[in-house]
C-alpha cells in the first residue's frame, strides 16, 4: 500500500473513556500490539484520550511503554457529544480520525485493514465491525443479537455507520460544524447523525469486513432488558435524525409504514419469549422488531429517550 502522507499523523485514534480506566489501558496496549503497513511505524500514529468523568484515567498512562504519542485531556462537559467533539479538535495535523470506545481491544490487523480499503476504494470513511467478546457466554438467543452481520462477503458501501470502529479523513469532519450534534448529547446517535450527513454531502462510506475492534460485553449487557432499552433507544434517535435531515414527506411516510409493521411483530414477539426455549436464535427476534418501531413511532412525536442522562 503507498500512502503519502501531507499531515504529521496518519492516523489520529480518538478514545473518548468514561470510568472505564482498566478497559482503556487493554485497549491502549492492543493498539500498541497492531501491525501496520510497511511503510508506516507508531511515529505517525497519535492516540487522544478524552475523559469525561473525574480525570484520573491520566494515571495509567504514565510509567508505560507505549510506542506512540498520547495527548490527553479532561472534558468536564458531560455527554458524548462534547467528549467526541473535544477527541477532533485535539486530532491536529493529521489524515485520518479513527473512532474507537474504552470498551473495546484492536485486532492487530484492524488498522492496517481499515487503511487497506480507504485505499482501494478511495473511501472517505471506513467502518470495520464490533465482535463481542462475552465475559459470561450467554444463551444462544442472547448471543446472534451480538454477532456483526454483513450485507456481502466483500467490502461494499452504507450509508451510515457508528463510531466505534471508524476511520473518517479528517479533512471530511472538517466539513461539518462540531462535528457531532449536542442533539444527541445525552440520547447517543451523534455518531449516526453524522455519518449519514457525511454520505448526503457525497461521500464515499464503505463497510470493511475483515477490521475488527472487538468489544467487551459485560453480562448486565447480556439481557432482554438491556437489549429493549438499546433497540428503542436507537430507532427512536434515527427517526429524530430523519426530522433534522429533512429527507422529505414521502421518507417519513415510508418510515412511519415500516414502524407500523414492526410494531405489530409484538402479536409474535411476545408469545415467542414466553414459550421458545433460550436455545432458540428466533427467541427475541420480533420482539425487538417490535420495540424499534415503538422508538420510530416515538421519535416522530418528539419524544428523545436519554439513555446517558444519569
Amino acid at each position: 500500500m503507498n500512502l503519502k502522507l501531507t499531515s504529521k499523523y496518519l492516523i489520529t485514534i480518538c478514545v473518548c473513556t468514561y470510568n472505564r480506566n482498566a478497559g482503556l489501558f487493554d485497549l491502549l496496549n492492543s493498539i500498541n500490539d497492531s501491525k501496520l503497513p510497511d511503510n508506516i511505524d507508531f511515529s505517525k500514529i497519535n492516540i487522544v484520550v478524552v475523559d469525561n468523568f473525574d480525570g484520573k484515567s491520566k494515571d495509567i498512562l504514565k510509567n508505560n511503554n507505549f510506542e506512540y504519542n498520547i495527548d490527553w485531556c479532561h472534558e468536564t462537559n458531560k455527554g458524548l457529544a462534547y467528549a467526541r467533539n473535544r477527541s477532533v479538535k485535539m486530532a491536529k495535523d493529521t489524515e485520518y480520525c479513527f473512532f474507537v470506545d474504552d470498551d473495546q481491544i484492536l485486532d492487530k490487523y484492524c488498522i492496517k485493514e481499515l487503511l487497506d480499503t480507504a485505499n482501494k476504494y478511495n473511501a472517505d470513511l471506513v467502518y470495520g465491525s464490533n465482535p463481542p467478546i462475552f465475559k459470561v457466554p450467554p444463551p444462544n438467543s442472547i448471543k446472534v443479537l451480538f454477532i456483526p452481520r454483513f450485507e456481502s462477503v466483500k467490502d461494499y458501501e452504507i450509508s451510515l455507520a457508528p463510531t466505534n470502529c471508524t476511520l473518517i479523513k479528517k479533512s471530511v469532519l472538517d466539513n461539518f460544524e462540531g462535528p457531532f450534534n449536542l442533539t444527541f448529547n445525552l440520547t447517543g446517535g451523534e455518531d449516526s447523525y453524522l455519518t449519514r450527513q457525511i454520505k448526503l454531502r457525497g461521500f464515499k462510506l464503505f463497510r470493511c469486513i475483515n477490521a475488527k475492534a472487538y468489544e467487551i460485553t459485560p453480562t448486565d449487557r447480556c439481557s432482554i432488558k438491556w437489549l429493549t432499552k438499546r433497540n428503542f433507544r436507537c430507532s427512536n434517535s434515527l427517526t429524530v435524525q430523519d426530522k433534522l435531515l429533512k429527507l422529505g414527506y414521502a421518507f417519513y411516510v415510508k418510515r412511519i409504514i415500516k414502524a407500523i409493521m414492526k410494531l405489530l411483530c409484538v402479536t409474535i414477539g411476545l408469545p415467542m419469549m414466553l414459550f421458545m426455549p433460550s436455545s432458540s436464535k428466533l427467541k427475541y427476534k420480533f420482539w425487538l422488531e417490535s420495540v424499534q418501531g415503538l422508538g420510530h413511532i416515538f421519535g416522530y412525536f418528539n419524544y428523545q429517550f436519554q439513555e446517558y442522562k444519569h
